[in-house]
């Protein structure tokens, strides 16, 4: 059976339209309703899934947006998620939601992270108090208690002003930021969305450029032919990252230090 889209005005199966809840086709094309959506900016889709009265859940539609982005993101459109989602709204765990729902199944996940976390702090309590009974060794206790934790009982336990005073550095001092050129500046939408994939979302731009040359150098220098040897460059470029932004921290802290001085000795002798 053939419909006509009230867009584009061509004539055609109804494979090339979705499907609403009700069974009725929708008036405009797969085409012609995607042909705005970005797959990475929600503002863009979300009046359409509320048009298809399905609820909005951010972990399926990332699982299924990186899936396409990660088999071809040149190819990638607002058709190659959208569709997959409606599909997986219909099955047995989603069904029964609707658009209507997407507060509450958001309230639901909250508390469910809620909950696992006071599981978490629960275990880790008992697993502490083992400790201090010497039922379990220290290396048990670090193994099992997450690193967060352990983070926050060496910081109590680092003295203060470990390395120095608090404010080691005096940034009125320094040259400032805004003086600086920004290195991000003249990235195109597509070259984020690229970065974001291959770097990760919560770095910023600036430190995306700043992973990609060294990316890059390093590329240069050495002969990179297996996924395994890309993925450790991937890893050292962001340890690289990272221990340049802990050196040139001002007012470092001892737990910063302490770890910096790790992270040197990891890179030296592992």
């Amino acid at each position: 059976m053939n419909y006509t889209c009230n867009k584009c005005g061509k004539s055609m199966d109804e494979i090339n339209f979705y499907t609403y809840k009700n069974g009725k086709k929708t008036e405009l094309c797969k085409k012609c309703l995607t042909m705005h959506i970005n797959n990475f900016e929600p503002n863009t889709f979300l009046w359409a899934l509320e048009k298809m009265d399905v609820p909005y859940v951010p972990e399926e539609w990332n699982i299924l947006r990186d899936k396409a982005y990660a088999k071809d993101p040149y190819k990638m459109n607002g058709m190659s998620v959208f569709g997959k989602y409606l599909s997986k709204m219909r099955l047995k765990q989603w069904k029964d939601y609707s658009w209507a729902d997407t507060e509450k199944i958001a309230q639901e996940k909250e508390k469910k992270t809620q909950e696992d976390l006071e599981q978490q702090k629960k275990f880790e309590e008992s697993m502490k108090q083992q400790l201090e009974k010497g039922e379990i060794s220290e290396a048990e206790y670090k193994t099992m208690v997450s690193t967060p934790t352990q983070n926050a009982e060496l910081a109590v336990k680092a003295p203060k002003n470990e390395i120095g005073t608090d404010n080691f550095y005096d940034e009125n001092n320094f040259i400032s930021e805004d003086e600086l050129i920004d290195p991000a500046a003249e990235l195109t939408q597509e070259d984020k969305i690229y970065l974001a994939m291959k770097w990760g979302r919560l770095y910023k731009p600036n430190e995306w450029v700043e992973l990609e040359k060294k990316y890059e150098e390093m590329t240069s220098s050495f002969d990179i032919q297996d996924s395994d040897t890309t993925g450790t460059l991937i890893l050292i470029c962001k340890t690289y990252l990272k221990m340049n932004q802990a050196i040139n921290q001002e007012n470092r802290s001892p737990l910063n230090f302490v770890n910096l001085t790790r992270g040197v000795k990891y890179l030296l002798f592992c």
